[in-house]
């Protein structure tokens, strides 16, 4: 394919260029504009757009894409132009981004797995195998891979490997050490050591224990003593189907293997001894080729040492400056009687010493520590381990890597602290309803912050993100003058514009209330290239400013109301501060009352409405017990002095608190009322007082009263007859019907008749009987009698 490119291209090259790319994973319009662009040399998307007959939104959005997988660079002309990218360099590198795209997928199939083996952990479960044979090197290293899960490996890993095992495991498993590692398996390698494989055990020693034997073709592993796995190759190259695999889950046959793998292993050669025997013999304070394996170099920020279980360091891979002297010097003090150096930092101490615990126990790791300079500063180290065990299974030395990792922590820290910003930035914005877009007007791009689409309830997958996408996004009422607002921001080369707009949701079709704010962003010419803004989604404002100006309105037609009511009111009400008792308002009725013009009154005191010293304290109770009506008296602009009932009550206008009394004119009532009981008075007087028997009774015939006479003359006192019926009390039986008529007979005028009554002690009393109807408001309510003795003939 490259070998036209710059000449003019065949059929047979296009047709070739055409199958190559679609087996890149070109689709068929990215691949008519890639070659469309390879044939022009450079072009504009108006161009592209035109020769390959695509939509122009759909060319930009292809050419981006190519641009951010590097095949296609963009040329900032006008118009912006865009070119191929060299094809050699783009598709290796595309290539190699694959790869590793597979590496981190490979990576995530074991969590992956244990994650759908969790999920499915309820259902009923197979009974596992005891035995299978296992072809190919590929699904030998899956079941490997199955064989180190934490669900059937917690405690240890035997593997007796052949002499090519340390690359191929490398390169199949190191992610499955590193996840021993971090679990603390005990993991333990039987390998031949020699120069072709060195580097590769070297690199291999970080995850395991390993030991040389002598040359072997076959591989045997064993999981916690309870399943193993012989591997057998028939050849000896690199051929991925020649591994044949024998899987046993037997914990006998697995105990016996491990038996067999631990004689062998105290016949073996220690690793670092294997080492010198390969390379020879290396002086001490020299350069040391492992350090290599644990990311370090030969340099003044990284080191490598052998520290005995006593202490005593062995080892060191070359000399060391001041830094990391300090830093050598804060791990291994603690193996001093866990003493801590002078720049160790305080937070670390106890975890360096479980780091060494760790180490003497047979397990590796790694760890991170701080310590302190003379001025202050903070260095951060990177320390790994590894336990090398002596013929008896003991810990005889320890190995030890020592980095200088500062500025890769404090880069780490400030990509921390960053992305901490970003979220607080989104957070925010979300909180706020707030976001923010920019608007390239040499490309006509558009980019939107995620509050953005949630305001306008868009996914970035759906939008194409240019001016034209977001006006269709305005409420079709205000998209022309939001238009026309911003073209004339443009236009009229103002920096900064603002709008209010509507905008119509596409996720649930609601209207939404927008607050846009904007500025226009210069090149060295003058000429606007870039628009920055924000977006506020001021719905809830806009909605709260709505109810608060139905309540004002609803509040003032209240008020009206209020206003109509007091002024029409047909009795007196006055309106005084709560706090001041100063008269505020009154009505008509009011003033018609007490005589004084409005002017007169609003501003003074209540007080001037009472006789003098009473106004205070009757005020004062109206506070107290707002509700309890009260008989007081005001004075008159002319002194005179009228009785009133007040009945006050505590009202709010316009945030202000007020005491509203109602008062009502009772002083005609009260002098009625007194001149009927001066009335009273003097009837009960003159019935008291009448020599003859006095009696009152209702309409029903009941007793009312009667005076000391008629009780001297028939025997009764006045409790024995009231509410008793005269009829049934005082007249004999066969009088009864003729009393009754004689009583129904009666009018407006008395009348006089002879008739018998009864003493209380039953006797018969002859007496001569004045009766006459008692009537008001023409309604007779009963009778008055007047009763006196006479003979009988």
């Amino acid at each position: 394919m490259a070998s036209n490119i710059g000449n003019r291209p065949i059929q047979s090259d296009i047709v070739q260029i055409e199958a190559f790319l679609k087996d890149f994973g070109f689709n068929a319009r990215e691949t008519a504009i890639y070659i469309a662009l390879l044939k022009k040399g450079k072009a504009s998307p108006a161009e592209l757009s035109k020769t390959t007959s695509t939509e122009r939104s759909d060319t930009y959005r292809i050419l981006d894409s190519l641009v951010s997988k590097g095949f296609v660079t963009k040329i900032l002309e006008k118009p912006v132009q865009y070119a191929v990218a060299p094809p050699g360099k783009a598709f290796k590198r595309s290539l190699e981004e694959k790869r590793n795209s597979l590496s981190t997928l490979e990576g995530r199939i074991e969590d992956s797995a244990q994650a759908l083996e969790a999920v499915g952990k309820n259902a009923p479960q197979a009974e596992a195998n005891k035995f299978e044979v296992i072809e190919s090197r590929r699904y030998v290293f899956e079941r490997m891979a199955e064989m180190f899960a934490p669900q059937r490996c917690n405690k240890e890993i035997l593997f007796s490997a052949t002499e090519k095992c340390a690359t191929r495991l490398l390169f199949g498993l190191k992610e499955s050490f590193m996840q021993l590692q971090r679990r603390g398996v005990n993991f333990r390698v039987m390998i031949p050591i020699n120069e072709a494989n060195l580097e590769d055990v070297k690199s291999l020693s970080k995850y395991a224990d390993i030991r040389h034997m002598s040359m072997s073709r076959s591989r045997i592993i064993i999981v916690d003593r309870k399943e193993s796995m012989l591997v057998y190759s028939a050849s000896e190259d690199d051929s991925f189907s020649d591994d044949i695999g024998l899987w046993l889950n037997n914990t006998q046959f697995s105990a016996l293997q491990a038996e067999m793998f631990d004689a062998h292993w105290r016949l073996s050669t220690e690793l670092y001894a294997r080492i010198r025997e390969v390379e020879g013999n290396m002086p001490a304070q020299t350069a040391d080729p492992l350090l290599a394996d644990y990311g370090c170099h030969e340099e003044d920020s990284s080191v490598i040492f052998m520290v005995e279980p006593r202490g005593k360091i062995t080892y060191i891979s070359h000399n060391v400056n001041e830094n990391l002297s300090r830093a050598l010097q804060v791990y291994t003090d603690w193996l001093d009687e866990g003493k801590s150096a002078a720049y160790s930092y305080p937070e670390d101490r106890k975890k360096i010493g479980l780091n060494w615990q760790s180490a003497f126990e047979g397990n590796s790791g790694k760890s991170i520590f701080r310590t302190i300079q003379k001025d202050g500063d903070i260095f951060w180290w990177s320390v790994s381990w590894l336990p090398i065990k002596g013929k008896k299974g003991t810990v005889e030395t320890i190995r030890c890597a020592l980095k200088n990792v500062t500025d890769q922590k404090k880069l780490e820290l400030t990509r921390l602290a960053l992305a901490k910003s970003e979220l607080r930035l989104v957070k925010s914005q979300e909180i706020a309803h707030l976001g923010s877009w920019e608007l390239d007007l040499t490309t006509d791009r558009l980019y939107w912050t995620d509050e953005v689409y949630r305001i306008f309830g868009i996914t970035p997958q759906e939008f194409e993100a240019n001016y034209e996408a977001f006006l269709w996004a305005v409420h079709p009422d205000d998209r022309e003058a939001f238009d026309a607002a911003y073209s004339l921001s443009l236009r009229e080369g103002k920096d900064s514009y603002q709008i209010e707009h509507r905008i119509i949701r596409k996720s649930d079709g609601s209207t939404r209330f927008a607050f846009q704010k904007w500025e226009n962003i210069r090149d060295e010419s003058g000429q606007f290239t870039h628009s920055i803004g924000m977006v506020h989604d001021v719905t809830e404002r806009k909605e709260a400013e709505e109810k608060l100006r139905l309540s004002n309105e609803a509040l003032a037609e209240s008020e009206a109301r209020f206003r109509l009511q007091f002024n029409e009111a047909s009795d007196p009400v006055f309106l005084a501060d709560v706090d001041t008792g100063i008269l505020v308002d009154c009505n008509q009725a009011a003033l018609r009352l007490i005589g004084y013009q409005k002017n007169e009154l609003i501003g003074e005191k209540q007080e001037m409405l009472h006789p003098r010293g009473t106004g205070n304290t009757l005020f004062k109770n109206h506070i107290k017990d707002p509700n309890a009506p009260v008989e007081r008296q005001v004075v008159t602009k002319h002194g005179k002095v009228l009785d009133v009932v007040i009945k006050a009550s505590l009202i709010t206008i316009k945030g202000k608190t007020l005491l509203q009394g109602i008062f009502r004119d009772v002083t005609e009532q009260n002098r009625q009322h007194r001149l009927l009981i001066e009335n009273q008075e003097k009837f009960k007087a003159l019935f008291d007082a009448n020599p003859e028997a006095v009696y009152f009774i209702d309409d029903q015939y009941r007793f009312l009263e009667v005076n000391p006479r008629f009780t001297e003359l028939f025997g009764y006192k006045p409790h024995e007859l009231i509410g008793k019926n005269l009829i049934d009390t005082m007249i004999p039986k066969e009088l009864g019907n003729q009393a009754i008529a004689a009583f129904e007979r009666l009018t407006d005028q008395a009348n006089s008749f002879n008739s018998e009554r009864r003493h209380k002690n039953g006797s018969s009393i002859n007496v001569s009987v004045s009766v006459g109807p008692v009537v008001v408001n023409g309604k007779k309510i009963g009778y008055i009698g007047v009763c006196k003795t006479v003979k009988k003939e």
